[in-house]
């Protein structure tokens, strides 16, 4: 796992995408949602900025953003899972989700 807000500094001409920009753990079931997105973000800024160091800039600024928010919702949901009345928590959380 990657910490909350991880980021670099953009290199010439590479970047990365998936759980290589944004290992988190688990516990919100993003991955392979992120990686999709990453992905689509990547395209959508290499088609409209003919230079590719700027492409992969603008990419990383938006997949920071979202990353970083995903990371910590896993990182929250990670803390419930691994507290002490987890259990009390977690049923609280699906009766709650069930009746709203």
């Amino acid at each position: 796992m990657l910490p909350v807000q991880h980021k670099w500094e953009s290199k010439h001409g590479v970047t990365l995408i998936g759980d290589a920009a944004h290992l988190m753990s688990p516990f919100a079931g993003a991955g392979a949602n992120l990686a999709m997105l990453d992905a689509a973000e990547l395209g959508l800024s290499m088609m409209n900025n003919s230079d590719l160091d700027e492409a992969i800039k603008e990419y990383e600024v938006k997949m920071f953003e979202y990353a970083g928010e995903m990371a910590a919702v896993t990182k929250s949901s990670m803390e419930i899972f691994f507290s002490q009345n987890a259990v009390e928590t977690l049923s609280e959380m699906m009766n709650s989700h069930a009746e709203g």
